[in-house]
Formats: structure tokens, C-alpha cells, sequence
């Protein structure tokens, strides 16, 4: 009697023969690194990627709501600012809300700064050229303070965030 493979069998059969190459072909780094230290650095990777997906995912919806439209380039702005603000609570633990909040804008507003001139050379993503005290069209000191309470609240979610995937992934 031949089995039939559905397409989640046949995944996972490839998965783990893929795996067993690895492991088998990355022997110096299990050597290196150690089994578990080998094992922490995936896990590390893997919450880092969906702290990153979930933070593009949120940026994209909020500008979804605000303007009615996005870029592909704000997913990756948004994961990166979610991150960043993540890793500045984990430097600087103690710090009060409203410096780690001010903090937190500024962290934004420079990945926006980077975003725009990168892929917005011809504003046709934003273009803050009409508000006041705009630096090349790309960033403005009005949504560098509306950046601060969604600062805030990015790293009170990240890290709620942060604690819950590592508890479930240390279960």
C-alpha cells in the first residue's frame, strides 16, 4: 500500500532532511558554539524575526489608518523601529518613560530620515516639503512628536511581547 503525502508531510519530510544536512555539515560551529549555545543563537534569531514582522506589520496598519495607503519600504522601517526601540530598553533598563519615549521618536524619525532618502528621492511615498520645519521633505518636527506616544507604546508592547515569545519558546 503506497502512502499518500499531503503537501504538510512532504514539508516537513524535506525540513527535516535538510536539517540532518545541517547538522551533520555544521559539526565546527555545534564543536564551536556548543550544542545549546547553537540551539539559543536560532531561537534568538527566530523571536527577532517575528518581534521584526510584527513591528513592519503594526507600521503598515497604522499608516493604512492614518493616510489610507503605504509603502513596501515602511514594513521594513517599522521592523526596524521596533527592534531598535526594543534593543534601547535593554540597554537602558532604568530609564524614565519620557527620555526612553523621546528616545523612541528619535529612533523612528531617524529610520524615517534613512527610509526616505533612500527610496523617496521623488516624494512619491510622503512629503512633508509644505510642513514647517521639514529637513529635505523626508522628516518634520510635527510627526517627530506625534512618534513619541507611539513610542512609548511600541516598547511597552515589545517588551510584553519580548517576555511572552521567550517564555513559550523556553516551555
Amino acid at each position: 500500500m503506497v502512502k499518500d503525502f499531503g503537501v504538510a508531510e512532504i514539508s516537513f519530510l524535506i525540513i527535516s532532511k535538510e536539517l540532518r544536512f545541517v547538522k551533520k555539515n555544521l559539526r565546527f560551529f555545534l564543536i564551536f558554539f556548543g550544542n545549546d549555545r547553537f540551539e539559543v543563537i536560532c531561537l534568538e534569531i527566530w523571536k527577532k524575526s517575528v518581534l521584526f514582522y510584527l513591528g513592519g506589520c503594526t507600521y503598515v496598519a497604522m499608516e493604512l489608518c492614518w493616510r489610507g495607503r503605504s509603502h513596501g519600504s515602511m514594513f521594513v522601517a517599522g521592523g526596524l523601529c521596533f527592534l531598535l526601540m526594543g534593543h534601547l530598553g535593554k540597554i537602558q533598563p532604568k530609564l524614565p518613560l519620557l527620555p526612553r519615549a523621546l528616545a523612541g521618536a528619535g529612533i523612528i524619525t531617524m529610520v524615517e530620515l534613512a527610509t526616505g532618502l533612500l527610496v523617496n528621492r521623488s516624494y512619491s511615498v510622503w512629503d512633508y516639503r509644505s510642513v514647517p520645519g521639514n529637513y529635505l521633505g523626508q522628516i518634520c518636527p510635527v510627526y517627530t512628536c506625534l512618534w513619541i506616544p507611539v513610542a512609548l507604546m511600541a516598547m511597552v508592547i515589545y517588551d510584553a511581547l519580548d517576555r511572552r515569545i521567550s517564555g513559550a519558546v523556553c516551555r
